[in-house]
């Protein structure tokens, strides 16, 4: 049975299927099989509001004792990195539970087809200045979660993400009126719901980088220099 079959069920909410079909065929499954279709699953299917169907598929496929410390194919290169990007405290306390490490650092190059060679520190007068270029490197290639959500609040924060100011109807009428409601066009409505997500996902994004840090998260650059 192949891993679509497995995720098609997983999309119709149907574990008393997927559970029957995954006892028959998990043990040909090799732990970096098994990974993956759990990361697919997280990725293309979680759902927070129905958090407990997922954390009993979960506690299914983890129940072989896989290793959740491992870098995934996505701009979020780890599995607690999903969670920050979903922004789940619910998936990302039900991973460590299930043993993952909060400074698990990730490689964002592991699924390059070629393999990318570190700068090298070379024996010579430039010796200080390839430390520093192969540090920047390491930096920007290597991440823990508390590094993703660092990076994503600072990206929500660049002008990347400016709102123009909707324009909406100014009649002085409209407020001082009983009527509790006013009228706005679909476009104005569709910026104010854009800018409520953004200042929310700024808010939660917020939040999880204190809440990893109140767990002893910390970035690779502190990590090393430890």
């Amino acid at each position: 049975m192949k891993s679509d079959q497995i995720l098609k069920l997983i999309e119709e909410k149907n574990f008393i299927a997927f559970e029957q079909d995954w006892s028959i065929i998990k043990e040909n499954y090799s732990e970096n099989n098994t990974q993956i279709l759990l990361k697919e699953i997280i990725d293309r299917y979680y759902d927070e509001n129905d958090f407990i169907f997922f954390s009993k598929v979960f506690d299914i496929i983890i129940e072989k004792s896989i290793s959740l410390d491992y870098s995934i194919e996505h701009n979020a290169p780890s599995l607690l990195s999903l969670a920050v990007h979903f922004s789940s405290q619910k998936l990302f306390d039900y991973l460590l539970l299930k043993g993952a490490n909060i400074n698990f650092i990730a490689d964002s190059c592991a699924f390059e087809p070629d393999k990318i060679a570190e700068p090298k520190v070379t024996n010579n007068l430039f010796a200080r200045w390839d430390i520093k270029k192969r540090d920047e490197y390491n930096i920007e290639r290597y991440s823990t979660c508390l590094d993703y959500a660092e990076l994503n609040y600072d990206d929500m924060l660049s002008v990347d993400y400016t709102f123009t100011v909707s324009v909406l109807n100014e009649d002085i009428s409209d407020w001082k009126s009983n009527n509790e409601s006013f009228q706005i066009t679909k476009s104005e409505y569709y910026k104010l719901i854009q800018q409520v997500k953004y200042l929310e996902d700024i808010i939660k994004t917020s939040n999880f980088i204190d809440y990893i840090k109140s767990l002893g998260g910390k970035t690779y650059e502190k990590l090393i220099k430890n």
